[in-house]
This record gives structure tokens, C-alpha cells and sequence, in this order.
């Protein structure tokens, strides 16, 4: 079964997961950043006083991932999608109406954890538990929606609050909310979502209901203290967590970096569209050798790309060079962007997917809150660029042996 083929047997499951990404793009910093100026200003912030509340926000809704991560193995896929989407409205409304930065920070705080946390959490773990022989190539679709939130947002939202104003600009979030998520969501469960998926790589079909209340049953269901001591976890962890960290220090950095080339210093900036359109082909990629291969049979090989892109800024300062650099990156997160739930599932099962993905997304969200922080201190202290890139380089290859690991501990539990 090829992606179109899929796409035309489970349209609405996949749109679901499509628009839930897409629309986590009001929680993600690449939509934040166009309100940062106008905060700082109105609030009368410095750009470490905002750096912080926005860091302390980030870093609690990692933490409340955890937890509230878990109710998706409890509810109703229907009535958690739409509390979230609730919150996400809700967090929205208190940013809108905030007169002091206290307010300010508790809705970005809800607004991180709706957002960027739960919508995708929702997104990836329905594509990996409802799919098992297609799982890779649903993903991939999946991952697609942050493609799209990256390209279409970030220009929307930085044209309507140099037009209208932050709050307008905020209030058309809302809008688009009401007016095509939530109608959409409504639309997907109005009946059963039937899943069908190819059997064996042939053209014979098999069918799955999605069906409300119903409990999942499988050989073993994985409780998260269980995980928590599971070393196979903290392997792949560790390579999420320091492709996240550096990959955000990294854009978090990017004009610093340029100036240090010599560049200009919009030039990575200009490069980013080569970053958005290769992330997205680097996902649908990792679909097929996911459903080809198994997830946890490419762990060892997905830095590789990141590795190499390092590996020509260190030594090289041509302009050209932020090509296969920013190249490099984009095929590392997009092929991340896919294995990350496949490979949980194939470790744990899916019965309790939610709540080991909400364990695995707060150590990645942490990454993210930590980075422009610890980078900026290596940078204050005199680090050039050129060393962080190669303690980079270190970490990213200790990440791909821990995934060898991971890979050899797998074959060996296996019957």
C-alpha cells in the first residue's frame, strides 16, 4: 500500500493527525518569536526577563506532559482532543487579555503544554496505536502538519501583528480554532474510523475499528515506573534529547553563527526554506523504511546526516557551506519527527502509548526550554562556535552508539 493509497482508505484519521501538528504551531517558539518584540514592549520586559518567563513556562508544561499526557489511554480519543483544543483556546484568551507578565506567563505555560506538547503528543500516538502494518508511512503524513505550520504561520502571524496588532493577531488564532479544528474534529468522529492498512505488503486489506471506550488489549502492557527503569528508554532518549537541544541552540543561535562565518546575517535565514522542504521529504522517507525496515532497525543511522552537516561548518566558512549544513539537520529531525512514536511502540506496545510518549515528550520539551540558555552561557564565556559544533559532534556520536545498542538489545529480545 503506497501513501496514496493510504491516504484514500483512512482520509480522515489522517487529516485528523495532519491538523492536529499543524495547528500545535500556536504552542511551537517558530510562531512565539513573532510576539516576543511586541511583549518585550508591553510589558516592559528585558530580553532575559522574557527569556526566563518563557523558559519556566516551557520547562513546567514539559512536566505537566507527563501527567496529563497518560489520559489518553483513559478517555475518549474524541472528548480528550476537544478538552485540549479547549485549553489551547483558553490559553489563547489568557495571553489575549494579560495586563501583567504573571498572566502573560500562565497562559504561554498553558499555551506550551496545549500547544506544542498535547496536540502533537495527540497527533503521534493515535498514528502509532492505530496503525501497525502502515504505522511509518501514517506518522510521516502526521509529521507533515509541523511542516506545514512552519511554512504558513509564522509569515501569517508576523503580517497580521505588523498590521492589526498582537492581540488581533491572537484573536485570529482563536478564530481559526473554532472555525476549522474544532468543526473538523467533530467531523472525523461523526462514526467509526475504520483503519485500513495492507497485509504483508500486498494487496490484500485488513480493517480495524477505532471505536470509543473499547479497552486495548495486548500481551503487556507498560506501566511508566516500569519504563523509567528500562535502560532501551534512556538510549533513545538520550538521542532525542540532544538532537532537540542542539537543533534549537542552533536556530535559537542562527544569526550569531552567520556573523561568525562572515555571513550576512540573514543568510541561514534565507537557507531555512531548503530546511523546511527537505525536513518534509526526509519524513515521508522514514515512513517507508520505518513499515520496511522496523524503526528501531534505523536508530543507529538517522544522526548521521546532522553529523555530516557539522562536520562541513567546522572545517569550512563558505556561504555555501549553510546548504549541507542546514541539509544535514533537516533529514536528522525529519527522520526523528517519524521514528520517535514507531519506536516506542515497537519497544512497549501501544496500550499505554500516551502516557510513555508524555514521558518521552518532557524530556525532549526540557531539551528545548535548556538550550538557548546553556549555549548563550558557553558563548558569554568566550566558546566559539567551532567548539560547541565539535562538543555537538561528540554527543551526537555517543547518541548513535547508545542507538546500536538499542538496536542489538532489541534483536536479542527478540524471539
Amino acid at each position: 500500500m503506497n501513501y496514496l493509497q493510504l491516504f484514500k482508505s483512512n482520509q480522515r484519521i489522517i487529516i485528523f493527525g495532519f491538523l492536529l501538528n499543524f495547528f500545535s504551531s500556536f504552542g511551537q517558539t517558530y510562531v512565539h518569536a513573532q510576539f516576543v518584540p511586541s511583549f518585550i514592549r508591553d510589558f516592559q520586559l528585558t530580553n532575559t526577563q522574557f527569556g526566563l518567563i518563557y523558559a519556566l513556562a516551557t520547562l513546567a508544561g514539559a512536566f505537566s506532559l507527563m501527567y496529563f499526557g497518560k489520559f489518553i489511554d483513559q478517555m475518549d480519543l474524541k472528548k480528550y482532543v476537544l478538552i485540549v483544543t479547549g485549553v489551547l483556546i483558553i490559553a489563547s484568551l489568557f495571553i489575549l487579555s494579560a495586563q501583567n507578565f504573571w498572566v502573560l506567563g500562565f497562559g504561554i505555560f498553558l499555551n506550551r503544554l496545549s500547544g506544542q506538547g498535547l496536540l502533537t503528543h495527540i497527533s503521534l500516538t493515535s498514528m502509532a496505536r492505530y496503525f501497525e502494518k502502515m504505522r511509518g508511512k501514517a506518522l510521516s503524513f502526521a509529521v507533515l502538519g509541523h511542516s506545514g505550520g512552519q511554512a504558513v504561520f509564522p509569515i501569517l502571524m508576523a503580517f497580521l501583528v505588523s498590521w492589526l496588532g498582537w492581540r488581533e493577531a491572537i484573536g485570529i488564532e482563536i478564530i481559526l480554532i473554532v472555525l476549522i479544528l474544532i468543526p473538523f474534529i467533530f467531523f472525523v468522529f461523526r462514526k467509526p474510523i475504520v483503519i485500513k492498512e495492507s497485509l504483508n505488503g500486498n494487496n490484500e486489506e485488513i480493517e480495524s475499528t477505532i471505536k470509543e471506550n473499547e479497552e486495548i488489549s495486548f500481551e503487556k502492557s507498560w506501566k511508566r515506573r516500569e519504563v523509567f527503569k528500562d535502560i532501551r528508554f534512556f538510549l533513545f532518549v538520550f538521542s532525542a534529547f540532544s538532537l532537540h537541544f542542539l537543533v534549537t541552540g542552533f536556530h535559537f543561535f542562527q544569526v550569531d553563527i552567520a556573523l561568525s562565518k562572515g555571513w550576512s546575517e540573514n543568510w541561514i535565514a534565507v537557507c531555512f526554506i531548503v530546511y523546511a522542504f527537505t525536513r518534509a521529504f526526509s519524513s515521508i522517507f522514514t515512513g517507508i523504511l520505518i513499515d520496511k525496515f522496523t524503526g528501531i532497525k534505523i536508530t543507529p543511522y538517522f544522526l548521521i546526516p546532522f553529523i555530516m552537516g557539522l562536520i562541513t561548518m567546522i572545517f569550512f566558512d563558505h556561504f555555501l557551506i549553510a546548504f549541507p549544513y542546514l541539509i544535514g539537520m533537516a533529514i536528522s529531525t525529519g527522520m526523528m519527527a517519524s521514528l520517535n512514536s514507531a519506536v516506542l511502540a515497537e519497544l512497549y506496545g501501544v496500550k499505554t502509548l500516551g502516557a510513555i510518549r508524555g514521558l518521552y515528550g518532557t524530556f525532549v520539551i526540557a531539551s528545548t526550554s535548556l538550550a538557548p540558555f546553556i549555549m548563550g552561557y558557553l558563548i558569554d564565556q568566550g566558546f566559539s562556535f567551532n567548539f560547541i559544533m565539535k562538543m555537538a559532534l561528540i554527543s551526537l556520536g555517543l547518541a548513535s552508539l547508545f542507538n546500536v545498542k538499542l538496536w542489538m538489545s532489541k534483536m536479542k529480545s527478540t524471539p
